[in-house]
C-alpha cells in the first residue's frame, strides 16, 4: 500500500508539472488556450557577446533537479523490516568514510516504467523549451556581425574603390531597414512555458545597426566635402582669372585658352555637381534626427556649385 500510495504521490507531483507546461506550450498558444509562461529569460549584450540571463545552462540543471527531486522526495520514506511496521535500520560499510546505507522506497518508485515514461515525457517538454530558447539566442548571434566587425576599416577598404552614391545608398538602406525590423523584434517571445525578454538586446543591436548608419555617412560626407571643396576651389580660381586684364599676349592665351575649357567642361561639370547634389541629398535622407539639421545645411550649400557655375560659364560667353 505505502509503495502504490509512493508512486501515486510522484506520478501525480510530475503529472500536475507536466499540466503546468502543456497549458503554456505552442500547440495551447495556437489554440489560443495558453496560460502566462512560467519564468522569464532575458536577453541582452555586454560587450561582444549576448548574455543569457539567468543562464540557460543553469535554467536546465534547476528544471533537471526539480523533475528528479519528484522521484528522490520517496527516499523520505523508510521501508518497514519484513513483517514489522519498524523502519529498516540504517547499514554502515566496513569502512567508517563510507556512506550509510538507508533502505527506502526510492529505488522502487525510481524503476517503475510508469514512473520512468512520465518523467522521460516532462524532461522532453522541458528540452523543447531549452532548446527554443537556444535557437532564438542563436538567430541573434547571426547578427554578430554588426557589432564585431571594425566599422573603419571595412569602409576604408569600400571607399577606396571610389563607389558612387547608389552604392553607398545600397548600403545605408540595408542598415536603416535592419535597424526597422530590429525595433520590431524588441519583445517578448514564447518559447514553450519560458518568456524570452529581448527589449534590451534589440535595442542594443538596433543602435549597432544605426551605428553603422552613421559610419557609413561621416564616410561619405569626407569624400564629399573634399569633392566639393575642390570643385569650389577651381570655380573661384577660374573666376578671378576671366576677370583679370590680361597685360601680355601669353595672359590674354591664357584667358582665351580658360573660356574655351569652361564651355568644353560644362557637361562634364554639370554631371559632377549633379552627382555632388544626389551624394548630399542620400545623405539627407539616412540622417538620424540629431544629425538631420546639419545634413541639410551642407545639402543646400552644396546646391549652390550649380548656381557658381552657371555663372561662370555666362561669364565665359560673354
Amino acid at each position: 500500500a505505502s509503495f502504490n500510495a509512493l508512486n501515486q504521490m510522484v506520478q501525480s507531483a510530475m503529472g500536475t508539472l507536466q499540466a503546468m507546461v502543456d497549458a503554456r506550450s505552442r500547440k495551447a498558444r495556437a489554440a489560443g488556450s495558453a496560460k502566462p509562461p512560467l519564468f522569464k529569460i532575458t536577453f541582452s549584450l555586454q560587450s561582444v557577446d549576448i548574455v543569457i540571463q539567468p543562464p540557460v545552462n543553469e535554467v536546465n540543471k534547476v528544471l533537471g533537479r526539480l523533475v528528479r527531486s519528484m522521484v528522490e522526495s520517496s527516499k523520505a520514506f523508510v521501508r518497514w523490516m519484513d513483517g514489522t511496521c519498524i523502519e529498516a535500520p540504517e547499514q554502515r560499510g566496513a569502512n567508517e568514510d563510507d556512506e550509510p546505507v538507508v533502505f527506502t522506497f526510492y529505488w522502487d518508485v525510481a524503476a517503475n516504467p510508469s514512473v520512468i515514461k512520465v518523467m522521460l515525457t516532462l524532461n522532453q517538454s522541458i528540452q523543447r523549451a531549452i532548446s527554443g530558447v537556444s535557437r532564438y539566442a542563436e538567430s541573434w548571434r547571426r547578427q554578430q556581425s554588426l557589432w564585431k566587425t571594425d566599422k573603419a576599416s571595412v569602409l576604408d577598404k569600400f571607399a577606396a574603390k571610389d563607389p558612387p552614391a547608389a552604392a553607398y545608398e545600397e548600403k545605408l538602406t540595408k542598415y536603416t531597414r535592419m535597424a526597422a525590423d530590429l525595433a520590431m523584434q524588441a519583445r517578448d517571445v514564447d518559447q514553450e512555458f519560458v518568456r524570452v525578454s529581448c527589449h534590451a538586446l534589440a535595442s542594443s543591436v538596433r543602435d549597432e545597426a544605426l551605428g553603422w548608419v552613421r559610419a557609413i555617412s561621416a564616410s561619405m560626407r569626407s569624400i564629399d566635402m573634399a569633392a566639393l571643396s575642390s570643385v569650389r576651389e577651381r570655380i573661384r580660381d577660374s573666376d578671378r582669372a576671366l576677370h583679370a586684364r590680361p597685360s601680355t599676349l601669353e595672359e590674354l592665351k591664357a584667358v582665351l585658352g580658360l573660356i574655351a575649357w569652361t564651355r568644353s567642361e560644362s557637361m562634364a561639370m554639370e554631371l559632377k555637381y549633379a552627382d555632388l547634389e544626389e551624394r548630399f541629398r542620400t545623405r539627407v535622407l539616412f540622417a538620424q534626427p540629431a544629425d538631420a539639421a546639419a545634413a541639410c545645411a551642407e545639402y543646400d550649400d552644396a546646391c549652390t556649385v550649380r548656381g557658381a557655375w552657371l555663372e561662370l560659364v555666362d561669364e565665359a560667353d560673354r
